[in-house]
């Protein structure tokens, strides 16, 4: 499993791969921080997600792992050319972001410290994006910034 995840104190967003079984926390390859104090033993055994590992939250869910800016970018491109191609385009962009819909994985996130849990075997058990959810932390983050 790849974790991507930030530093509590100093902000500094870093990729760990793990393997089970996990001895030792990972620290902070900036500021030297211990990044995960609240792992479950089930996490460190099997690193199966129970709740985020950083953060403590219980709050965990999947979405499919695809760059934002090119999905929006393939979208632009088909919009534009759709003018010279007679509306052509919109039909192979919309065919391409099937293909890609269906080859690209999925990720497990933290609704609260957005830490990013790729390749894991278990993401299936995560439920879905929920946005009511994602207001909540939304919400609280900002109330105690």
């Amino acid at each position: 499993m790849n974790v991507y995840s930030r530093c509590i104190l100093c902000n500094h967003w870093q990729t760990i791969t793990l393997q089970a079984p996990i001895s030792l926390s990972p620290s902070c390859e900036s500021c030297g921080q211990i990044l995960w104090s609240h792992m479950t033993e089930t996490f460190q055994t099997e690193l199966k997600l129970t709740q985020c590992p950083q953060c403590a939250s219980p709050h965990l869910y999947r979405q499919k792992d695809f760059n934002r800016k090119l999905g929006l970018g393939l979208i632009v491109v088909g919009v534009a050319t759709s003018v010279i191609t007679y509306g052509l385009s919109l039909v192979v962009v919309t065919l391409l972001d099937l293909w890609l819909y269906r080859r690209v994985g999925e990720v497990g996130l933290c609704y609260q410290c957005h830490a990013q849990f790729r390749e894991d075997p278990n993401v299936q058990t995560l439920s879905p994006f929920d946005l009511e959810i994602h207001d909540y932390y939304r919400s609280v983050t900002a109330s105690s910034a």
